[in-house]
């Protein structure tokens, strides 16, 4: 009876704890903030800042993102911002009357926003990991040099 009660409090403790940290990621987006940096001032520890994906994939964080920004409010964001152009006022020297400009483009903030939302939510697809990754500069040369040339790039290896 007292393990319910401990992992009822607990379970309680880290939705608000989420809660609280997705707020200070709303209100924080437009100055640029990073996950890792809301965690670290919300007192996660830096190793686990740094893996904020460990924190992303919890079934607690899903269901307090999902509750805070359902993915139907996404989309209606999404739609809103495919439809909202930037635009431009000016004062035109030449005219004396002032100009607005409509540049085509969406609103940078709704982007990041929005860019923000999709990563927390994990709809972006996982880039294929880098099968070059750790490679030094002359192992990629070689590499290329031996596909391109391959009996002669042999012979070269052997001799040096």
């Amino acid at each position: 009876m007292k393990n319910k009660t401990k992992e009822g409090k607990k379970n309680s403790k880290t939705l608000v704890r989420h809660k609280l940290l997705l707020k200070k990621m709303s209100e924080n987006v437009r100055n640029g903030m990073t996950f890792e940096q809301a965690m670290l001032e919300m007192g996660y520890s830096s190793s686990y800042a740094k893996a904020s994906t460990r924190l992303k994939n919890t079934k607690s964080f899903q269901l307090q993102l999902e509750e805070s920004l359902s993915d139907d409010e996404l989309l209606k964001k999404h739609r809103e911002l495919l439809n909202k152009e930037e635009v431009i006022i000016r004062n035109n020297p030449k005219t004396k009357k002032i100009e607005i400009i409509k540049t085509g483009q969406p609103h940078s903030d709704v982007k990041s926003a929005l860019d923000m939302s999709y990563k927390l939510k994990n709809k972006y697809t996982p880039e294929p990991p880098d099968k070059y990754a750790g490679w030094t500069r002359q192992m990629l040369i070689d590499s290329i040099l031996g596909r391109i040339y391959p009996d002669k790039y042999r012979e070269r290896k052997r001799i040096t």
